[in-house]
């Protein structure tokens, strides 16, 4: 999809390496789970400094008179996590779910983020006549706060990914 907007944790190849030696323990279960603990303990730091990013971004809206939900409520709770620990995409991700958004506002997270095709970003003016369009200018947030916490969140997935290594080759 054009509009999700994510960012990758990855150590893929260490992680589908260790997924597989799991499968072959007899407690590769409960190791597997606590592995994505860690990755998740990790992921959720960097998905609430992005739900705080958002809706700390500037807004004119007078939507608790008009009984709606904001926009950037909206695409707050739409900030998800997934982990995967097989497959070509796996790792961790940090991502806006379009599909968790109301009907027909998938790409307002990317028009919010300014990401290409959705750089410009027109809609009427609400409540005055409908031939008045306004061009309403981004507010970048999502890749700003990722960049800040990437470098902290691959080392503390490395950690977790090589500290369980190190216990499943204690114990051959």
């Amino acid at each position: 999809m054009p509009s999700d907007q994510l960012l990758r944790i990855e150590n893929g190849q260490r992680l589908r390496e260790l997924a597989r030696t799991f499968r072959q323990l007899e407690d590769g279960k409960v190791l597997r789970k606590a592995l994505r603990a860690e990755l998740k303990r990790t992921a959720v730091q960097l998905q609430r400094a992005e739900q705080k990013a958002v809706t700390a971004l500037p807004s004119k809206a007078q939507n608790a008179r008009l009984a709606r939900m904001a926009l950037r409520r909206r695409v707050s709770r739409a900030t998800q996590i997934r982990i995967r620990m097989a497959g070509p995409r796996t790792g961790v991700m940090v991502w806006v779910n379009p599909r968790r958004m109301p009907a027909g506002q998938g790409n307002l997270p990317a028009y919010l983020e300014g990401l290409r095709p959705f750089s410009r970003w027109r809609h009427p003016v609400f409540g005055r006549a409908t031939d008045r369009w306004v061009t309403q200018r981004p507010h970048p947030w999502f890749y700003r706060t990722a960049y800040r916490y990437e470098g902290q969140a691959q080392r503390a997935a490395a950690q977790a990914i090589n500290r369980l290594a190190d216990e499943i080759e204690s114990r051959t």
